[in-house]
């Protein structure tokens, strides 16, 4: 395994048995910076508050095949505008500040920064379910996307994206040749002299840069140079080609190629070295130099700490070599953009033998000074380099509520805004589960059913009641609720409120006796008339329960016999198994004659092996001695048709009326001595053909109705 350095690949060669070798060369990369996401409300510059569906069409109408969506917020038209750059053109969308779908619309300067599509994608799977989106943008150019979403439960819940503009981290580049033309706008940061370098290395030790480390980083990314797409592409890997070693910024690059080649292996290139420093050191001093952060000094500010350009405190001083004079770094980018002299003598200025003035710096971060909020009553002092930390915890600093309701106040007043006063905080009712907004407070009084009110009647000055119990309240319980007398039924017509009520029934005895005996009297009457109704009603019965017992009698002389398993049944009677059926016995009417039927399926007689032949018998009953006799009544059998059609419907009737001749006796005589008297019926009932060519028979199961043509005279 070997590794030559950075920039590098890792090589591996692998050696088998039988003499295979495997040659693998891995790319090496350098590691992403650690992003800083303390995103603070109080560092924000811009800010739009928009109904998400104005955003979510935004997005449909943009070409999202653009690597970089572009956001940009100005105090001037077009005020806020999202631009992409994709295969088919660059697109717009503008929204004017009084837009009806912008909501809040605060912008401090104008902000254009450019953001990976691909990271900012993700967060469309809040914008849909959302209802509101607040996009923030702040000093260092990070956005926060912000979604207001409303549940089934009806609470309130927020999802907030971050991203950063896309870092300008350099990447690997091979050495260039010396004819080739060195870096004509080097970014001083990125220098360390040759001597430090030296000594460091001897060490073996990192390079101790407290502060300039940070003014490197920042100053890759200038907020008041938006550089182009290009731009953004090609400044990192001019960075790279800067020579490690060399003590002054721009010296050829043969020199720097020969430096990389002594140290390779041992330490990485400079701007690597950098990078990697400014990220540790972004978390100790979260604010950027070009912020211009106010510092007020205990000590009037001395010449020397000052720059003669923005008349501030140096930061991060660059020093002139031809005249030792020093500027801000920010101010020195100034004066690349036109020919370069020092603001004091304008001696011209060469821009390659210019150098951070670490010695000078780390002078100025210790000087002392106090809270910027000392008129408010802050009695924070200590040095320079501390109050940016202080300021991020000073409690008379001004902030703004972390709810975005739009209040600003200094950060001590904060919890009592939260607990008193911000509209936008989610509270939860005094008296019942929900959670609401400060603001709809009103709104949910209204409707809470668990809010105490005051009686209506006003029956009890200090009594409340809950909404949802309160008529209750008024119906059982309150004593100023007008009700009716309770004798109301019987004519009394008084109504007062439920605590009189007793002094009325007290009062009323002898009116309410009145109304009670006038009502007793009409009742007695009623009740007579009432008598000699019922006389008449009863006779009326007595003559309509004869006629009815007259009508039983008639209605109950016919069985209906159903026969199950007929196809077994008929298959035994044609093997002799069982030649007869039987019914069971059955009355004609209540106190009839008692009969019973019987069937043949197989023919008997004259019908055997062709017909169905049916028979009746009289058997031996409990009113025998009270009827006529002999037997002289006409007896019909009926096998009924099942079609589901009754209109198709054709029952197969056989009928016999007995001659009561001594002949017959036998046969119609009244039994006596024996259990039933001998059949008598038809031997040809029913052809078995034509049983089975319709639907007499069906699931199986036929029905045999016998009827009996009594009169009902000839019983008791």
């Amino acid at each position: 395994m070997c590794y030559a350095g950075h920039g590098y690949p890792l090589k591996l060669l692998l050696a088998e048995e039988g003499g295979i070798l495997t040659d693998c060369s891995i790319t090496t990369m350098d590691a992403d910076d650690v992003v800083d996401f303390n995103f603070s409300s109080t560092d924000v510059l811009n800010k739009v508050i928009m109904k998400s569906l104005a955003l979510k069409d935004a997005f449909q109408e943009l070409d999202m095949t653009s690597d970089v969506i572009q956001i940009l917020m100005s105090p001037d038209a077009p005020y806020f505008r999202i631009s992409t750059f994709g295969n088919s053109g660059s697109a717009h969308v503008d929204y004017p500040k009084d837009s009806e779908m912008v909501e809040t619309f605060e912008c401090v300067q104008t902000q254009s920064n450019r953001y990976k599509t691909s990271l900012l994608k993700p967060s469309t799977k809040a914008l849909v379910p959302s209802n509101k989106v607040s996009i923030r943008m702040d000093d260092r150019g990070f956005l926060s996307l912000q979604y207001m979403i409303l549940n089934e439960d009806g609470q309130i819940c927020f999802v907030e994206y971050l991203e950063q503009v896309p870092s300008q981290a350099p990447t690997p580049q091979e050495p260039k040749d010396e004819g080739e033309e060195p870096h004509t706008s080097p970014k001083v940061e990125e220098e360390q002299p040759k001597e430090e370098q030296q000594e460091e290395a001897q060490e073996e030790q990192k390079p101790e840069t407290p502060k300039s480390p940070k003014a490197q980083d920042e100053e890759e990314q200038p907020p008041s140079e938006e550089p182009s797409g290009e731009e953004q592409q090609e400044q990192p890997a001019e960075a790279v080609e800067q020579p490690e070693g060399g003590e002054e910024v721009g010296q050829p690059e043969a020199e720097g190629d020969e430096g990389t080649e002594e140290q390779a292996g041992s330490r990485p290139a400079s701007s690597a070295s950098i990078m990697s420093n400014s990220s540790s050191m972004r978390g100790m001093s979260p604010i950027a130099p070009q912020e211009r952060f106010k510092v007020t000094f205990l000590l009037p500010l001395e010449k020397q700490y000052t720059c003669p350009q923005c008349k501030d405190v140096l930061r991060y001083p660059v020093q002139f070599e031809e005249c030792g004079h020093r500027v801000c770094s920010s101010c020195y980018h100034e004066y690349l953009r036109v020919e370069p002299r020092c603001p004091v003598d304008q001696v011209s200025i060469n821009r390659d033998k210019c150098s951070l003035d670490k010695e000078l710096n780390m002078e100025i971060m210790s000087l002392e000074a106090k809270c910027n909020n000392n008129e408010w009553g802050c009695r924070w002092e200590g040095y320079h380099n501390g109050v940016q930390e202080h300021m991020e915890e000073c409690e008379y600093a001004d902030i703004l509520c972390v709810n975005d309701c739009g209040a600003k106040f200094q950060r001590r007043f904060q919890q009592k805004h939260l607990d008193k006063d911000c509209r936008k905080k989610i509270i939860s009712c005094a008296f019942c589960d929900s959670r609401f907004l400060r603001e709809e407070k009103k709104l949910h009084l209204e409707d809470c059913l668990k809010v105490p009110l005051p009686c209506p009647n006003k029956c009890d000055k200090k009594l409340t009641i809950a909404r949802d119990e309160l008529d209750k309240h008024i119906e059982e319980d309150c004593p100023r609720t007008k009700i009716v007398c309770q004798f109301e039924e019987i004519g009394c017509p008084h109504r007062c409120a439920r605590e009189k009520l007793a002094r009325h029934y007290k009062t009323g005895i002898i009116e309410h006796v009145r109304l009670l005996y006038d009502i007793i009297m009409k009742q007695g009457q009623r009740l007579d008339q009432h008598h000699e109704l019922l006389q008449d009603h009863g006779a009326l019965l007595e003559t309509h329960q004869t006629r009815l017992a007259d009508m039983e009698r008639v209605n109950r002389t016919q069985l209906i016999w159903r026969i199950d398993e007929f196809g077994r049944k008929m298959k035994e009677a044609k093997n002799g198994n069982t030649p007869t059926l039987f019914s069971p016995p059955f009355y004609t009417s209540r106190h009839g004659y008692r009969l019973a039927a019987s069937l043949c399926l197989n023919g008997d007689g004259k019908g055997k092996g062709t017909h169905i032949s049916a028979f009746i018998s009289i058997l031996k009953g409990a009113y025998d001695n009270l009827l006529k006799w002999p037997f002289s009544y006409r007896v019909s059998f009926y096998l009924l048709d099942q079609n589901n059609d009754p209109s198709l419907r054709k029952h197969i009737r056989f009928s016999i009326k007995p001659n009561p001749c001594p002949d017959n006796e036998p046969f119609l005589g009244q039994p006596k001595k024996i259990e039933k008297n001998a059949s008598f019926g038809g031997a040809k009932f029913a052809n078995q053909e034509e049983v089975e060519s319709r639907t007499y028979v069906k699931d199986d199961v036929i029905y045999l109705k016998i009827a009996v043509d009594c009169d009902g005279t000839a019983e008791p």
